[in-house]
């Protein structure tokens, strides 16, 4: 499934058949995806996308640019994170932070992010938030020039803590 759907959008972007509705319905499909199972209680089982940390979970998303890069100039989607973002290889991640116990989205969070490709330097910086479907998540664009393995690191710091930031580490292959 997950193959067939980035097939179809790599030929929507290939081809120049990126529509706005297309733009709307996978930023709404990674925004689910960051949401999911946040409505319940229960604890959510850690998969390659979230990870739990001092009571927090976090979901995270990393979504071609060119998906967001069709809006029109006076669309308040174009500016998102200064409008800038790299011409190439560039990629948009997203974070959603919840507490574990409760599900409760947390929206007064800081983040900043690390994007290190193996055996390579980090490109380090803050996330953004940015509202998606009446929530809050925080997102930036980075650049992911080599095929291979990096390791993403999202700090978070809460405006109601003392403590150091917290770290949720994940791996992603490109």
């Amino acid at each position: 499934m997950k193959k067939a759907i980035l097939g179809r959008m790599n030929f929507r972007l290939k081809t120049g058949l990126v529509t706005h509705r297309f733009v709307v319905i996978t930023m709404t499909l990674v925004a689910l995806t960051l949401m999911a199972e946040t409505t319940t209680a229960a604890p959510v089982a850690e998969t390659g996308l979230s990870r739990t940390v001092d009571g927090m979970t976090v979901y995270s998303g990393l979504v071609p640019s060119d998906i967001v890069s069709v809006y029109p100039p006076a669309h308040p989607e174009s500016g998102m994170h200064g409008g800038k973002r790299a011409k190439r290889h560039s990629y948009h991640l997203l974070a959603a932070l919840n507490e574990e116990k409760t599900g409760k989205r947390i929206d007064d969070a800081q983040f900043k992010a690390s994007v290190t490709p193996f055996g390579l330097g980090s490109a380090e910086k803050k996330m953004e938030p940015m509202n998606i479907g009446n929530t809050v998540s925080n997102g930036n664009y980075f650049s992911l020039p080599v095929t291979g393995l990096y390791s993403i690191t999202i700090y978070i710091k809460r405006s109601d803590s003392s403590s150091d930031a917290s770290e949720a580490r994940f791996e992603y292959k490109h």
